[in-house]
């Protein structure tokens, strides 16, 4: 029985592709989430907060060897995913690796940090489609501008258009949605931007994994691998956006 309209097998084709239903899976969640975790044992064990093999165990476990009803059953009792994941993960890796794993992390880190790795996948397909469409839709709209066309209509006919310049209208869309879609990749790029690592007052996960005080060793910034230098926030630095116009004009030249 489908629970909504959107995992309904009739229904569903109408919200997304099965690529974009693949990317955002559970499965694909929990490959996420041990890619965060390699990522943050292996940036710990640079600053010897984690042992050296604790990465490539956490990498040697396929997604697809956690029991995700399993998993599901223990999340309705706990309220969260990320501990009996913890635990599942914890019980397939070797002793002496067992307590570093996860160490001073938090539910919100893991969460938040594999939903960004989904999402840069998810707009990556969507960039795909979109450099397909947007040249198709400026060919119709070159090839139709000047075949006649009843304009909108509600009711009754409105004055007439050309179907170039409808299409030309849809093409502008798409043309906003690839702009805004390119600052949001940017935004989403491993090597220019920090991910999620810290609680509420915003003390690092390294930072705790030393036991609190101290000078930290280790920042935010640092624990997915991103170099020093990576800029705050997700919209700045970005150029100025030409304006519909311009982009539209751009594609039908």
């Amino acid at each position: 029985m489908s629970f909504s309209a959107l995992d309904s097998a009739l229904t569903g084709p109408l919200f997304a592709t099965a690529e974009m239903r693949a990317v955002f899976s559970d499965r694909a969640r929990i490959g996420a989430m041990l890619r965060v975790e390699a990522a943050l044992a292996r940036a710990a064990a640079r600053f010897d907060l984690a042992p050296e093999g604790l990465a490539a165990a956490i990498e040697a476990i396929a997604a697809g060897s956690l029991d995700l009803e399993k998993l599901g059953a223990e999340t309705a009792v706990a309220g969260v995913p990320v501990i009996p994941f913890v635990r599942a993960v914890q019980a397939r890796l070797a002793k002496d690796l067992e307590p570093a794993f996860h160490k001073g992390a938090t539910t919100q880190d893991v969460l938040d940090s594999a939903l960004v790795l989904q999402m840069r996948d998810a707009l990556a397909l969507i960039a795909s489609d979109l450099r397909a469409a947007i040249p198709a839709l400026a060919a119709l709209a070159r090839e139709h501008r000047a075949t006649p066309c009843v304009g909108r209509t509600y009711g009754q006919h409105a004055a007439p258009i050309t179907f170039g310049f409808k299409a030309a209208a849809w093409l502008t869309g798409l043309a906003d949605a690839g702009a805004h879609g390119r600052s949001r990749r940017m935004a989403l790029d491993p090597h220019r931007r920090a991910r999620q690592n810290g609680d509420g007052r915003g003390a690092s996960c390294l930072d705790r994994g030393r036991g609190g005080g101290g000078a930290p060793r280790a920042g935010p910034r640092r624990l997915l691998g991103h170099a020093a230098q990576a800029q705050p926030g997700l919209l700045d630095d970005h150029p100025r956006r030409p304006c519909r116009r311009e982009r539209t004009c751009r594609h039908l030249a």
